[in-house]
């Protein structure tokens, strides 16, 4: 086993870059797998459309499968991350106000989703000849959507941003060569944003009438916003468990599962903003301290994750991989944020009625050289919401993922990876929502784009 003095040195760089990372980490990243989880976590999965669970080639087996470190022949350090180049435009198609009686003033909003880098890195120890530790920081979930202020569809969604951040110490065992299993826990931090328009002018015209909100306060239908923000953050815990088999050469079983994460928001904080005249409607209503702020709490179940994988050498040269990954979204049904000051803040309901889905990958990497190492993948991808359920927020269709990807060993000790996604949705999303306020949105979402990825890779 190396020595107190080695460890030393690399532990200290490690932490580090684990600030560093999980710094940048806590920007609101784009949805990237069906629903909002993230799936790539490494530079090789993005090559391959997210197979290899079973391939262990790389400390990315924390994220995958904890019980893959045994089977790395060395210690080692990677740190990487993905551009995410997606899109998600909207087409109105008759979105309204007032019930109905008018069209929603406003434009089709930006493209949703920017161009956003996500960092990943993890760390490997071979503590004794059978024992692994290793340590990985990711991020499991994202979400952001942002369609801008004058979006046809604001009153129901501007911005919706979630990040989840996951420091994932993890051990592996293997008291056989053909068995190893692996275990892990999650300190996981989760922000989150939610943003719409408030329209006191249609709420203002259903109580008085538009002769009287147009005189007497200046309040018009569609044309006199105000602004609700709702923002929170929230620590959780959970844990990973993974199996891997080799019952003889060439082959590699691969079972891991990762729990959900109960994330409770218990200091949300709720602004507001107030266009002229509706301080004074309020006021004449009654309610002068309506929407001046308050503290919020809600709860968000993160999904649990169970995946399975094979990893199947064809040649000396060629490896086929398989997996197959059920995400239990079904734990999301309801989000309900609670004011807790009813008089000065406000409650509400985000409907989401998710469903479990799967995930089905397949794989192949084709060493070249002693150096280079060519690999490929493609992946059908689930999505967790019915298109009953579709909304501007997270708009989402089954996906196909086409990838390919390249390792390069430099030395002994150095070996870089680049990956390429492409990610196509099966078809555009409908999206017909009404809400309790009395407009609706109507209209199609089109999505879809690019993923690429690096990483480098040390071993020691």
């Amino acid at each position: 086993m190396p020595d107190a003095c080695g460890w030393d040195k690399v532990v200290r760089p490690v932490v580090f870059l684990m600030l560093l990372f999980g710094s940048m980490l806590l920007t609101a990243v784009p949805a990237l797998a069906a629903g909002f989880a993230i799936d790539f976590e490494g530079a090789r999965s993005v090559g391959m459309a997210s197979a290899g669970s079973a391939s262990a080639d790389d400390a990315t087996t924390i994220f995958y499968n904890p019980a893959g470190m045994s089977f790395l022949p060395r210690n080692e350090v990677l740190a990487g991350g993905q551009l995410f180049l997606l899109h998600d435009r909207f087409s109105d198609a008759g979105s309204s106000i007032l019930g109905g009686a008018a069209p929603t003033p406003g434009t089709n909003g930006n493209d949703a989703i920017p161009p956003t880098m996500i960092p990943w890195i993890y760390a490997t120890y071979r503590l004794k000849p059978q024992l692994t530790a290793g340590i990985g920081l990711f991020a499991p979930f994202g979400l952001r959507t942002d369609y801008g202020p004058y979006f046809v569809g604001r009153y129901q969604n501007e911005v919706t941003a979630i990040t989840a951040v996951n420091l994932n110490p993890s051990l592996a065992w293997r008291p056989l060569p053909w068995l190893s299993l692996g275990a892990g826990f999650s300190v996981q931090y989760v922000q989150a944003r939610l943003t719409r328009a408030i329209d006191f002018g249609s709420a203002c015209v259903a109580m008085l009438g538009p002769v009287t909100c147009g005189s007497g306060f200046g309040l018009q239908p569609g044309r006199s916003d105000g602004w609700a923000d709702f923002s929170g953050d929230s620590f959780g815990v959970g844990y990973n468990l993974g199996v891997m088999l080799q019952p003889f050469h060439g082959t590699r079983f691969s079972v891991a599962w990762r729990s959900g994460i109960d994330q409770h928001f218990g200091g949300m904080t709720e602004k507001f903003g107030m266009p002229f005249g509706a301080r004074a409607l309020l006021a004449a209503g009654g309610t002068p301290l309506a929407f001046t702020g308050s503290s919020a709490t809600t709860d968000l179940p993160l999904p649990a994750r169970l995946s399975f994988g094979l990893k199947q050498s064809l040649t000396d040269r060629l490896d086929l991989l398989l997996d197959a990954t059920l995400t239990l979204w079904n734990v999301l049904q309801n989000t309900t944020i609670v004011a807790s000051d009813p008089v000065t803040g406000a409650s509400t309901v985000i409907s989401q009625s998710y469903r479990n889905a799967w995930r089905f990958a397949a794989g192949a990497e084709y060493r070249v050289s002693r150096r280079w190492t060519l690999r490929g993948g493609a992946a059908y991808d689930q999505t967790p919401i019915p298109l009953s359920a579709q909304q501007a927020a997270l708009p989402d269709r089954d996906r196909v993922y086409l990838a390919a990807g390249a390792s390069f060993q430099a030395s002994r000790d150095w070996s870089f990876d680049v990956g390429y996604t492409h990610v196509i949705y099966v078809g555009d999303i409908p999206i017909d929502r009404s809400s309790p306020n009395g407009d609706t949105l109507k209209g199609r979402c089109e999505g879809g784009g690019n993923i690429v990825a690096a990483q480098l890779r040390v071993q020691y």
